[in-house]
């Protein structure tokens, strides 16, 4: 994985997701700015994360790679995975009249983990709630 502190160019960044490599943009800025000539740009900066393949998928389940400490931009990686399984089993379940239960353990859940970056020691350290069963 290479995070790129900053960067700023003239073109908007996007988030690509592709076979090789996947790159996610963060703290984007906008300004306007004037070349020599007084010409008006827009420049937009911005922190880069270029993952090599599998790392995205291995930050989601909560493993780094080697030399990489979590920050929150990588919990939030992970986070918005687990939340994503977790809105499958809501939508799920919510059709699932025989079994309210299931329901709302798995509304507890999302809940628990959108609440993560409120623990101490984050993003260093999270504890994750059990996934229901």
């Amino acid at each position: 994985m290479e995070i790129t502190v900053s960067r700023s160019t003239v073109r908007q960044p996007e988030k690509i997701i592709g076979p090789t490599v996947t790159i996610i943009n963060t703290d984007e800025t906008v300004t306007q700015e004037k070349d020599e000539q007084g010409t008006e740009y827009t420049l937009y900066s911005y922190t880069q994360y270029r993952f090599d393949v599998g790392e995205v998928e291995l930050i989601q389940i909560g493993s780094l790679p080697s030399g990489v400490e979590w920050d929150e931009q990588l919990r939030s990686i992970e986070r918005e995975h687990l939340y994503a399984e977790a809105e499958k089993y809501t939508a799920k379940y919510r059709d699932d009249v025989a079994d309210p239960d299931k329901l709302a353990l798995w509304i507890a859940y999302k809940a628990s983990v959108r609440s993560t970056p409120s623990q101490p020691g984050y993003p260093a350290v999270v504890e994750y709630p059990a996934r229901p069963e």
